[in-house]
């Protein structure tokens, strides 16, 4: 896992706490959102269901037909969201991922069939700060189906598939990258790679968002109590192994990529309580 300090993509735009600033998103038919304790790769908490519809004219900046997005705690922000390219809304009715919410997640979804159109996905109204961005590019039912997802102004891409590996997995059913915020704005895209078919698409299954805050207080709160420690011990690896779960970089207290006793020690000398 990339240092959480000093390596980090920079995001250059146009166009409170971590938990008002950290959302889970899934894109599918209405009212067909995963439940609240349902973390997927990274964090529990309310899920927003949006359909993905085509925005037209394509624009970066927030638009009248943004949706506006809850926090994973169910609250109210000024983060909107909208999509440009993917046309074609699926849904499927079972696939390898069985479990109730993973279904709920990954087996609707939005697909582009175009070679030269991606889905490209825009956020506007975001804290400037750094962000973990889990970006779901699982296509059910179609393992050998892969996507490309990259980010504007990031050099590279990710390709991102295959078979349902029994949970989450990066790689497989997600992308994982690290996002300095500059100006209110991430854009971001999933597109079928090099040799892919356009009659299966691509698909976006939905993201999530997490603010990072600085070392030990997970929710950028401006305490560390009992909640930051629940979240510290979700993510203990002990040393020399990498601390690479999503939602974990501010465990990693004395940033050596490990979360062990050492980051205990410090934790406990960071506590404040609530």
């Amino acid at each position: 896992m990339a240092s959480k300090y000093l390596t980090v993509f920079v995001l250059l735009g146009t166009c409170g706490s971590v938990m008002a600033q950290s959302f889970n998103v899934d894109v599918g038919v209405a009212s067909d959102a995963p439940k609240s304790t349902y973390a997927a790769a990274g964090q529990a908490g309310f899920w927003n269901n949006v359909s993905g519809a085509h925005i037209t004219p394509f624009t970066p900046n927030p638009t009248p037909s943004d949706d506006m997005l809850l926090d994973v705690e169910g609250n109210a922000t000024g983060v909107g969201f909208h999509q440009f390219g993917g046309m074609d809304l699926q849904s499927v009715g079972s696939s390898d991922a069985t479990g109730t919410d993973d279904a709920k997640l990954l087996n609707d979804y939005l697909v582009t069939h175009s070679a030269s159109l991606e889905s490209c996905m825009y956020l506007n109204g975001l804290q400037n700060g750094l962000y973990e961005v889990i970006t779901y590019a699982w296509f059910p039912n179609e393992s050998k189906t892969t996507q490309l997802v990259r980010f504007d102004f990031v050099p590279g891409f990710k390709i991102i598939g295959g078979d349902w590996p029994g949970d989450h997995a990066e790689g497989a059913t997600y992308s994982y990258d690290l996002i300095n915020v500059t100006s209110g704005h991430i854009g971001w895209h999933v597109g079928i790679p090099a040799g892919g078919s356009t009659t299966i698409g691509a698909a976006f299954n939905g993201f999530q968002l997490h603010k990072v805050g600085p070392p030990a207080d997970t929710d950028d709160d401006g305490d560390v109590d009992d909640k930051d420690y629940q979240q510290f011990n979700d993510c203990i690896s002990g040393p020399e192994i990498a601390a690479d779960k999503p939602g974990c970089l501010e465990s990693d207290i004395d940033d050596d990529n490990d979360i062990d006793l050492a980051d205990m020690a410090e934790f406990q000398r960071l506590f404040t309580g609530s």
